[in-house]
């Protein structure tokens, strides 16, 4: 197993990073691939608490009441201060607030023409963060008796191929520039070193995540003389709709909310620099890794970086 370093401070892993000090994204334009339920709509609430931050959040289906209540796209706005006629949140009430925050809905990552279609929703925007949180994992029966080829690629495709051609094409069309941030959440489930036993069989599922850390590997190296930074992230193991079926399994591996997680993303997400790029690291400490928490040392904290 490669040595273990923290992703914040740089040495070898000894201390619980800090994961609740305030952020600093005041007036900052970020784009949530994957905004929809789960840690994407985490972050996208989490993100709206920041005075001036535009959020441009993808989803699969034309429309998502909870997310525009979130990010007060209508009258029936989730923030509070916003029921008041003196709000000073973003001016969210205002129709012609050209920084309003956006909803980008029919944005499905199987689709062959995904990258092509977020772009033209995002022409002449320059994002300052970029996260990639869809995903998709197939949970029915898998192993060497019953595989099921279509679901296999399916995962591939959109967990770890879909997300490599919207960022070239975002690059492309100069909607990541230098300086820009790049988060790409993946999962420990794409760790080969973390694979020794065949406690499950979910060959799609760990393959996508695989396929994933590789190409944002290789990507990161690219996008270094561009001076666009890229971390990979495993944002600990979550209670949402695609871990449902191991919910028998959140007590013992210390599951958390969404919520909880998208904390340590968005804080992964202001330290990151280039000289940090290419790393895959698990915001979340042992305690809250998942199933392969037993697999790692005692003194895996927060922040430390996931062996490949």
């Amino acid at each position: 197993m490669q040595s273990i370093k923290n992703f914040i401070s740089g040495e070898s892993s000894s201390s619980q990073a800090n994961t609740t000090e305030p952020h600093d994204l005041i007036g900052k334009k970020v784009l949530v691939v994957g905004g929809s339920g789960g840690l994407g709509n985490a972050l996208c609430e989490a993100l709206s608490q920041q005075k001036h931050c535009q959020i441009f959040a993808t989803i699969r289906t034309e429309s998502d009441e909870e997310l525009n209540k979130i990010l007060c796209l209508d009258k029936n706005c989730a923030h509070k201060e916003c029921q008041d006629k003196d709000c000073s949140h973003k001016d969210c009430a205002k129709e012609d607030n050209k920084n309003r925050s956006k909803i980008i809905p029919g944005i499905y990552l199987e689709m062959d023409d995904v990258a092509e279609k977020l772009s033209n929703e995002v022409k002449g925007m320059v994002f300052d963060y970029m996260f990639i949180v869809a995903a998709y994992v197939y949970t029915g029966e898998t192993s060497l008796e019953k595989l099921d080829l279509k679901q296999e690629l399916k995962q591939i495709q959109i967990d770890g191929v879909a997300p490599l051609f919207i960022i070239q094409r975002l690059v492309l069309e100069g909607n990541l520039v230098k300086g820009s941030k790049i988060i790409w959440i993946t999962s420990e489930g794409g760790s080969i070193s973390l694979r020794d036993a065949p406690d499950v069989a979910h060959y799609g599922h760990h393959a996508s995540k695989c396929v994933a850390n590789m190409n944002g590997r290789m990507l990161s190296l690219e996008l270094k003389d561009k001076g666009i930074p890229l971390l990979m992230v495993h944002p600990g193991f979550m209670k949402t709709d695609m871990t449902e079926h191991m919910s028998d399994l959140y007590d013992k591996f210390g599951a958390i909310e969404p919520s909880v997680a998208s904390q340590g993303v968005i804080h992964a997400a202001e330290k990151l620099s280039l000289d940090m790029t290419g790393r895959f690291i698990a915001t979340r400490g042992r305690e809250n890794f998942g199933p392969s928490k037993d697999k790692l040392p005692n003194e895996f904290k927060a922040f430390d970086e996931v062996p490949f």
